[in-house]
């Protein structure tokens, strides 16, 4: 199985970075360089920098540039309740240092394609929808490019090769049936806090209320708007909160707080009182799911409780609907008015990091036949994310998955061995085998980035030495950083001034510690890739049976 590498990175994905870490800082600061930017217009520059091949998360930016900030390289100038970071003196002498770099970076052909031609051509039709959409108004072209894409998507449809659920059961349902994207501009909205109720001991609902929600828009019952309220000390706090309701007769929003432990929002919702002010922002957009499905299934904590809630109320009559809310008690269940054939089921967890509790509750489900609808959010405990995979064509030959959470280690030791499914093939009908095996192993994490902090470096100056004026050999301007736990040297002694010196030998520290990085994520890698075939059949740690996964004991 072979590693992977940057070369065969997809373009235009989220999470799935074309650049590793060096390499995004240094695009980062030659950006800022030109001008002093806020996180999302650094987003928006990347993008079209990159002519859309790349689109970097927020959890991608904003970490990185506190890292600029920590080194000295940028500094952050408040404007508004934003952060807009400039570059310092040093942030441009670590450009100068890293010149060869940072000029790779600028003059990369992103349009070559990567190794997947199918998003290749997608990022090439949004580039060129772009382009048109872009220019002067033309109804007959847009009619023209409009029956293009309906006739190019149909060829597509007709060529792919029909699932076998979905032709036994005569349904044809496209993705671009089942779900609506809308995008809308952000604004902020100051609001006025109506009313307060206490809905359980834990939760808290605020009624919100103002002449600015005249235009406010959230079609989809897990959409995010983001509180902008008063902190500690003054200092604006922002957190993202879901739309519990929305009545654009009375001009009010509903939104609810959990309020299991004290965040700067939380607290505030408990202290808000009728008449207090806050700021609404967004969504910024929403994704609608069609309701084609013959069965819905949503999971979640306290946290995901207003979408489920929301999304409950507002099913058509009929509608098969099955929840599981993750609370602390019987005091903390909800109970929702709807037209749908709702079925409510509570998990008791006593403690939220032990997902046993949960697993179990969900083994013990029973949905209805037909197509479903999965949805599950919450508070992460463990946060799982795929960051590898090799496929075949009926589906994963392996995958590695990343687990960060207080309960990522248990939920990790649970899995850890072979675990078994009994189930009939449901791609060879017929086939005589019905015992499959998968092997889980627990890896190591890649190794974290070096620590820059001050007793992690050793600072010396030292005369310089070598041809070049009478200030040689005479002062101490020259610098040498050590990097105690990795015994990393960088030496500066071409400038006249002691302050340069040293701003150089940082920032050319800072290139040789990512390089170290680079190499042990890439040994990580390679070790943890090496795992990928190793399988055990027998003595599984996990028995599962049938195509519902219902578990059995070993």
């Amino acid at each position: 199985m072979k590693q992977p590498n940057h070369a065969e990175r997809r373009p235009g994905r989220r999470g799935r970075s074309p650049l590793d870490y060096g390499e995004l800082r240094l695009f980062l600061l030659a950006i800022i360089a030109d001008r002093p930017s806020h996180g999302y217009e650094l987003i928006k520059a990347i993008e079209e920098r990159t002519g859309g091949h790349y689109i970097p998360s927020p959890g991608a930016i904003y970490p990185n540039l506190s890292w600029l900030e920590h080194l000295g390289l940028v500094t952050v100038q408040p404007q508004g309740g934003r952060k807009r970071y400039a570059i310092t003196p040093e942030g441009r002498a670590f450009l100068a240092a890293n010149r060869p770099a940072i000029g790779a970076i600028l003059v990369r052909d992103w349009t070559v394609p990567t190794g997947d031609p199918v998003r290749a051509g997608m990022q090439a039709l949004k580039s060129a929808l772009a382009t048109v959409l872009a220019g002067p108004e033309d109804p007959a072209r847009l009619s023209a490019i409009a029956d293009l894409l309906q006739t190019t998507a149909r060829a597509i449809r007709e060529s792919a090769p029909p699932r076998r659920n979905d032709t036994e059961q005569g349904i044809s349902v496209t993705m671009e049936q089942i779900t609506t994207r809308h995008r809308f501009d952000i604004r902020r909205r100051p609001l006025v806090v109506r009313d307060k109720t206490r809905v359980t001991p834990q939760m808290i609902r605020l009624v919100l209320a103002g002449d600015d929600l005249a235009d406010f828009q959230s079609p989809a019952p897990d959409d995010h708007v983001k509180l902008l309220i008063d902190g500690p000390g003054g200092e604006p706090v922002m957190r993202e909160y879901t739309p519990r309701a929305f009545d654009p007769q009375a001009g009010t929003l509903t939104i609810d707080f959990a309020v299991h432990e004290a965040g700067p929002a939380t607290q505030w919702a408990v202290d808000a009182a009728p008449g207090d002010r806050l700021t609404v922002a967004g969504p910024r957009g929403s994704t609608v799911i069609a309701p084609v499905f013959d069965w819905w299934l949503l999971i979640g904590d306290e946290t995901a409780l207003p979408a489920m809630g929301r999304w409950v109320e507002g099913m058509a009559q009929g509608a098969a609907a099955t929840t599981l809310g993750l609370v602390t008690g019987p005091a903390e269940e909800q109970h929702w008015q709807t037209l749908a054939n709702h079925v409510a089921h509570w998990c008791h967890r006593t403690d939220p990091a032990d997902p046993q509790a949960v697993a179990s509750a969900v083994a013990g489900l029973d949905l209805p036949e037909g197509r479903g609808f999965v949805w599950i959010a919450a508070e992460a405990g463990v946060a799982a994310e795929v960051i590898g995979a090799e496929t075949a064509p009926h589906g994963l030959m392996s995958a590695l998955v990343a687990l960060r959470g207080d309960g990522a280690e248990t939920l990790a030791r649970s899995w850890e061995g072979t675990v078994q499914w009994i189930c009939p093939s449901p791609i060879r009908p017929g086939w005589g085998r019905k015992n499959w095996f998968v092997g889980v192993s627990r890896l190591s994490p890649p190794p974290p980035s070096p620590d820059l902090g001050d007793r992690d470096l050793r600072i010396e100056t030292l005369r310089s030495s070598g041809p070049g004026g009478q200030h040689v050999n005479t002062t101490e301007s020259a610098v040498r950083i050590t990097h105690l736990p990795t015994g990393t040297v960088a030496l500066a002694r071409e400038e006249r001034s002691q302050h340069r010196n040293r701003t150089l030998a940082l920032a050319r520290l800072v290139a040789a510690l990512d390089g170290l990085e680079r190499e042990a994520d890439r040994a990580a890698a390679r070790r943890r890739w090496s795992r990928h075939d190793a399988l055990e059949r027998g003595n599984p740690v996990r028995i599962y049976v049938g195509e519902r996964f219902t578990r059995r004991a070993p």
